[in-house]
């Protein structure tokens, strides 16, 4: 199923995109690059899911807004993160952004189907020294649905380190811990346990999607620690209903 999704980049409504920060007309033309590291867990990579114009965009737009400086260290229940982030409710923004990743999506997860993208949209900014250790992502309840899926989208240029690094571990997580950190993004740290095996890595490339299934089927994961310029991500969650 997942060796046969295509690149079909929709395009926003007109009354979305002018607000969205999403260019009418674009349709990506970069090759489609999906990872599976195991039947179970489902992370897919795709290149020119923004383009560099739009990244562009919100990486400018950000620096009108209010960095909230985040430098926790590990616990035995969350893991270290160091990081700029914002938080704002975009509705626009999140239906512009499921337009465009909807075809990109499993039809299927749970017997449920893709419905929206949350309009919780979140920028993280990284520079050298900071980091987001190894931990897993919460699935949550929304009125439309359950969030199912990560989606990350990379902004910035010339960053060296900052790669999000996936393991071979499975997530530990219950469901009665989901909802641990919601609207804060922390995250569950893996605990103490012999270090697991490195399945690939995504580099932060401008305009990359990194989209992954997060709560009981997220795989474990990082954000390396940047060596060298500034990292911007921007951050939704897919959701199935």
């Amino acid at each position: 199923m997942c060796t046969d999704i295509e690149m079909k980049v929709a395009i926003p409504l007109n009354a979305l995109q002018s607000r969205s920060g999403l260019k009418e007309g674009f349709q990506a033309k970069r090759e489609v690059l999906i990872e599976q590291p195991s039947s179970s867990h489902r992370v897919y990579v795709v290149d020119g899911f923004l383009t560099d114009e739009e990244s562009d965009h919100f990486v400018k737009q950000s620096s009108c807004g209010t960095w909230e400086a985040t430098d926790n260290p590990q616990t035995l229940e969350y893991a270290q993160r160091r990081q700029g982030r914002q938080q704002r409710n975009d509705p626009e923004l999140a239906r512009a952004l499921f337009h465009r990743v909807k075809a990109l999506c499993p039809p299927s997860i749970d017997d449920m189907c893709p419905v929206s993208c949350s309009s919780n949209i979140r920028l993280y900014r990284y520079k050298p020294g900071d980091l987001f250790g190894m931990h897993y992502d919460e699935s949550n309840v929304t009125p439309e649905g359950t969030t199912m899926l990560t989606l990350l989208v990379y902004l910035g240029t010339g960053v060296a380190g900052g790669e999000t690094i996936f393991y071979a571990s499975d997530n530990v997580v219950s469901t009665s811990s989901k909802g641990k950190g919601k609207g804060k993004g922390k995250g569950k740290h893996k605990g103490k346990r012999d270090e697991p095996e490195a399945i690939f890595m995504v580099e932060p490339k401008r305009g990359r999607l990194c989209l992954h299934e997060h709560g009981t089927r997220c795989l474990l994961h990082e954000a390396a620690e940047v060596k060298a310029g500034v990292k911007y991500v921007m951050r939704s969650d897919v959701v199935y209903g």
